[in-house]
Order: structure tokens, then C-alpha cells, then sequence
């Protein structure tokens, strides 16, 4: 192939990965604009049931941990059963590595969302 019947498809790919990103971003400021204003209280036996949208995201982060530790122990698991990817196995042994690394970081993000979640909820005791 030429350099000329290349350059469609190039242009195209960079268009859909800008509209990607751009969808991307723009989800992300309604969904932190969303959180940021629609704490509901709701009133329940007299009792007040706040729904704090960080203790969501604290589970889909626990979620996230758990998935990526999982599979990273799973895979890393089989490839040392199957040995018959001796040639390969350092690339995947760094490659599981960098997984570690990864699921590690998300541990850091669920733990520091569960505390501001727990600051935040002691906040509004003290305020309700």
C-alpha cells in the first residue's frame, strides 16, 4: 500500500479517537456536576437517609480492585501452568507487574474515597 491510502484511514482514526475523548469529558463534567449538586435527603421515620454519591463510587472502586487483582493472579496463574511461553515470559511477567501496579493505585483511590466519604458523612451529622 501506498502512503497515500494510508492517510484516510490515519485521519479517520484520529477523528474518532478526539470524538472519543470528547464524549469522554464531557460525560465526566456532567457526571461530577451531577454528584457535586444532587445530595438527596430523604426523611424516614424521622430519621434522615443521606445518599452521598461517593460512597458509590467508593463500592465501584472496591468493585475495580478486586476485579483487577483477580485477574491479574488468574492470568499470571496460567501462564506460569501452561510453560510453554518461555520466550514471551518476561515481557508478560512485566506486563502482570504493571497490572499490579495498576490495581494497586485503585486499593490508593477506594481508600482515600472511603474516608472522605466517612469525613463527609461525620459533616453532615454535625450539621444536621
Amino acid at each position: 500500500m501506498s502512503q497515500s491510502e494510508l492517510q484516510p484511514q490515519a485521519s479517520k482514526l484520529l477523528v474518532a479517537n478526539l470524538v472519543a475523548r470528547v464524549v469522554t469529558l464531557a460525560s465526566l463534567v456532567v457526571s461530577i456536576t451531577i454528584m457535586k449538586t444532587n445530595n438527596e435527603v430523604y426523611e424516614v421515620d424521622s430519621r434522615k437517609f443521606f445518599i452521598n454519591y461517593q460512597e458509590v463510587v467508593s463500592f465501584i472502586l472496591a468493585t475495580g480492585v478486586g476485579a483487577a487483582f483477580g485477574a491479574t493472579v488468574d492470568l499470571k496463574r496460567r501462564l506460569d501452568s501452561s510453560g510453554n511461553h518461555s520466550e514471551h515470559k518476561s515481557k508478560f511477567d512485566d506486563f502482570f507487574n504493571v497490572a499490579y501496579i495498576s490495581a494497586g493505585f485503585l486499593l490508593i483511590g477506594f481508600f482515600s474515597s472511603g474516608v472522605s466519604s466517612v469525613i463527609s458523612s461525620l459533616s453532615l451529622a454535625k450539621k444536621g
